[in-house]
């Protein structure tokens, strides 16, 4: 890939902070003004060595490491979470009359802490 011209790379940058909405079209035009040889590029090659560099510089950093959530993979217990749904429906089975499935289902909570305590949530 050929190397970044440091006079685009600062437009490009200029560009998206002024008005970071701007297409990758309007980009390369604007960079041929600057730089003919960015015409060899392709829409692809420009993006990938002028816009997303500047974007990716510009973005927010995001956490890394140990304490990072996406990166640990929990181990649920589908046996535990089973049992608390079967004992719901069986709650349910057991009502005798409407008023005790409206209560049985008024508690529902209840089943989705359980639920959440099997999963190896909070």
């Amino acid at each position: 890939m050929a190397a970044a011209n440091e006079k685009v790379m600062s437009m490009v940058e200029e560009e998206l902070r002024r008005n970071p909405s701007i297409t990758t079209k309007e980009l390369f035009e604007k960079a041929l003004e600057i730089d003919e040889s960015v015409k060899e590029l392709s829409a692809r090659q420009f993006n990938a060595l002028y816009p997303l560099q500047v974007k990716r510089r510009l973005a927010p950093r995001r956490p890394r490491g140990a304490g990072s959530r996406s990166r640990r993979r929990r181990v649920i217990d589908r046996s535990a979470i089973r049992s608390v749904l079967i004992n719901f429906a069986m709650d349910i089975a057991a009502a005798e009359d409407t008023a005790d499935v409206i209560e049985v289902i008024g508690n529902v909570d209840e089943y989705v802490e359980n639920v959440v305590s099997a999963a190896g949530g909070r």
